[in-house]
């Protein structure tokens, strides 16, 4: 069975990330979680991402720099999700031509977040564990 799909999580909202790192490591995927700019910067040099879930708003370094750091990258395609309260289209278009592949607005419950996800890089199956209650599912996240 090859590796479950590697991704980089960046979300400055600890309790937030921390939800986000359960839902999709039960969904089949390994996690890299970065609670700011700086620590996404560093794993993006340093490790090997299958996809990167991003915050617009974050911190130092906010999420469009995060997004141009993963497409500075030499023949980079990395799949890109933007999470973020404020999907205004001026945002939006901006997050686009930087190379974000999808947006989700906030709230969004971790049946969104997984399907969003597995849109853009699918989780090996047979790594999968059903846990995930249907209840679980449904409740939104939000960092409002």
């Amino acid at each position: 069975m090859p590796p479950a799909p590697t991704i980089l999580v960046v979300e400055d909202e600890h309790e937030l990330l921390e939800a986000f790192v359960i839902v999709l490591r039960k969904a089949g995927y390994q996690v890299i979680p970065a609670e700011d700019g700086l620590e996404a910067l560093r794993q993006i040099e340093t490790t090997s991402i299958d996809a990167v879930v991003v915050d617009m708003m974050i911190p130092g370094v906010n999420g469009f720099q995060v997004v141009e750091a993963v497409r500075a990258r030499p023949g980079d395609r990395t799949p890109i999700l933007m999470a973020s309260a404020n999907l205004s289209p001026p945002h939006r278009e901006y997050a686009s031509v930087l190379g974000v592949t999808a947006f989700l607005a906030k709230p969004f419950s971790p049946a969104d977040l997984v399907r969003e996800t597995a849109k853009l890089c699918p989780p090996v199956a047979d790594a999968r564990p059903a846990v995930l209650s249907p209840q679980s599912l449904a409740a939104p996240f939000s960092d409002t």
